[in-house]
């Protein structure tokens, strides 16, 4: 009697943890609905648009959308994608250089040694100053991830800082790696975008100095050649920018055909993010794990946001704009 009574009780659990599971999902939807409708009921962007949005990325356990190609290096740890001096082929992992999937946010940046860096610390080379040049590592980490500017522009730096430092490992990501690795750090967030209106979403991070361009549809992150890239678009920070056309350059190519016919054709979105938030307003920017959605007025009245300007009217594209933090 024994074994019929043990699996008597265990259905009803079965059936007591189902109908709980039932209950919370339902209410949970209705949450979900309630904060939707709450978000709706105001324009986009006022205080009560924004504590819908709030609530409702939150209820929809909404991820990251700081766009930092550093990011998703835990995701990727285990693929070869840094150069070690040679240009024949990617050898080194990210977990080579000792990340792991609990690396913080704090640490992954250390790693990334930028143009900025990389061309005082040339400057002091050449002015034979070592020391001031070795002042300009970050700290707590001796490996470092050269990016900003053209892949033999890098190399060719790695080969002189690997000289002047050898007690310090230096290796150098590819261009596109750089831009399809920006996209994967929001992945998430830009797939919530697509629907059967919206087939491609583009993301166009643009800081300082480097532009990052890549782009996703249904099937995940474009990864052919030509379909993601990181470029300076100025020497210096508050330089004049070449942003525009190497937009227009990055668009033309053939493997960006299809992401072209979206925006040109309504099926499309754009997503900015990196200092374009700035340039835009931090008024505008979204308030939390969220993209916002732009609207044309939201554009004018601010030189800073030229090239976020352009790529708004020159195409029959959705925008929308990442979070400030």
């Amino acid at each position: 009697m024994a074994a019929p009574q043990q699996r008597e009780r265990w259905a009803l659990g079965a059936a007591a943890a189902a109908a709980y599971l039932y209950l919370y999902a339902k209410k949970r939807q209705q949450r979900i609905e309630r904060a939707a409708l709450a978000m709706c009921a105001h324009p986009t962007g006022s205080d009560g648009w924004t504590a819908g949005r709030q609530l409702l990325s939150t209820l929809l356990r909404q991820g990251n959308t700081y766009a930092t190609w550093s990011l998703a290096l835990r995701s990727k740890r285990f693929e070869s994608l840094f150069y070690d001096g040679s240009i024949a082929r990617a050898t080194v992992t990210p977990a080579d250089l000792g990340v792991t999937q609990r690396t913080s946010l704090k640490q992954l940046k250390r790693l990334d040694l930028g143009g900025r860096d990389q061309r005082q610390m040339m400057e002091r080379l050449d002015a034979n100053d070592r020391a001031g040049a070795e002042s300009l590592f970050p700290d707590g980490t001796h490996s470092h991830v050269l990016t900003g500017g053209t892949l033999e522009m890098r190399l060719e730096r790695r080969r002189r800082l690997s000289e002047a430092f050898p007690h310090r490992r230096f290796v150098v990501v590819h261009p596109e790696v750089e831009g399809r690795c920006t996209l994967l750090s929001v992945e998430g967030e830009l797939q919530r975008l697509l629907s059967p209106r919206v087939t491609h979403v583009l993301l166009v991070a643009k800081g300082s100095t480097d532009l990052h361009l890549a782009w996703l549809d249904a099937q995940g992150a474009a990864s052919a050649p030509g379909c993601s890239t990181s470029a300076v678009h100025c020497v210096r920070k508050g330089a004049p920018s070449s942003a525009k056309e190497l937009f227009r350059s990055y668009l033309a190519k053939p493997a960006n055909s299809a992401l072209l016919d979206s925006l040109q054709n309504g099926r499309g979105a754009v997503v900015f993010a990196g200092a374009s938030i700035f340039a835009i307003g931090r008024d505008k920017a979204a308030r939390g794990n969220y993209f916002r959605p732009l609207a044309a007025s939201d554009f004018e009245g601010c030189s800073a946001a030229e090239f976020e300007r352009y790529v708004a009217q020159a195409y029959d594209a959705a925008c929308f704009v990442g979070s400030r933090a």
